[in-house]
């Protein structure tokens, strides 16, 4: 993997959840220090991150927004969501969350290097599957491939 990729890490649900997954912000840092580090996670836990040196941008997914039923509203940050996915260009994104429907959005991007598990195999496909590690795959981050 080359210093200079963009990174997207996904994260979206509990402050302590995302606490423990900034010393895998602090590893990719130290490993890729030219990468652009994205991190998506809920719009009320996204001020964590503010401030944070090693994330360049949050991305802030309004989950609220989604109880409130409000189909026009939901579909309009839906597709802007989607299409600032889409235009980060991201080569590698990890999911921390393992979710389907975090696995759902690490599709969306695009990205040709999607790491990460799937809570309860919900969504087959999605997420790249595991293979063997070799030295020229292995993570720098002491993570999976998935």
């Amino acid at each position: 993997m080359s210093d200079a990729e963009k990174i997207l890490l996904i994260r979206l649900k509990s402050i302590g959840d995302i606490l423990f997954t900034l010393p895998a912000v602090h590893r990719l840092r130290d490993n890729l220090p030219r990468a652009k580090l994205s991190f998506l996670t809920s719009k009320e836990h996204a001020p964590i991150l503010d401030g944070f040196a090693e994330v360049d941008e949050t991305i802030a997914l309004d989950r609220a927004l989604f109880q409130q039923r409000r189909l026009k509203a939901v579909w309009a940050h839906t597709l802007e969501l989607i299409r600032r996915l889409r235009r980060g260009r991201f080569s590698l994104v990890v999911d921390f969350q393992g979710y389907g429907e975090t696995a759902l959005l690490t599709w969306l991007t695009g990205a040709p290097e999607r790491w990460g598990s799937v809570y309860r195999d919900r969504a087959p496909g999605l997420i790249q599957k595991a293979r063997p590690a070799t030295t020229a795959s292995t993570p720098p981050i002491g993570i999976s491939r998935c």
